[in-house]
């Protein structure tokens, strides 16, 4: 295993690594996001949907899914959970009958406002929206 003093580099040559810092500031920014929408029960997943669709209307599951970098089963998940909670609605598409698009609800745009209010005033320095 090494010495400290050995240990002590690795983890110096690790702190120097773009890769792991990008990863490491990822995983605080998401920490703290979970922390702040916790009195609202959103998890940083479905805040990523209710923002998406609160400005724009009659998004599909896919294309959310691909702005939010979510897998298509991850993402049934947290669309399951805001419908439950009915902050968002499935609209058959106009364009294919077979399809269906997302929106938002008054629910949801009352929730997304109370979150973006209470973000805004806690964030300094950085853009939420």
């Amino acid at each position: 295993m090494g010495n400290k003093k050995e240990q002590l580099h690795r983890h110096r040559d690790l702190d120097a690594e773009v890769g792991w810092n990008l990863y490491r500031t990822g995983m605080l920014m998401r920490r703290e996001g979970v922390r702040q929408l916790a009195e609202f029960n959103v998890t940083p997943e479905q805040w990523q949907v209710l923002m998406i669709l609160i400005n724009k209307r009659g998004v599909s599951q896919k294309a959310i899914g691909s702005i939010t970098l979510q897998d298509a089963p991850t993402m049934s998940r947290v669309l399951q959970r805001l419908l439950k909670k009915k902050l968002i609605k499935k609209k058959t598409d106009v364009r294919d009958k077979r399809a269906f698009c997302l929106e938002i609800t008054g629910a949801g745009k009352k929730l997304m406002e109370k979150i973006i209010k209470k973000l805004k005033k806690n964030s300094t320095g950085y853009s939420i929206t």
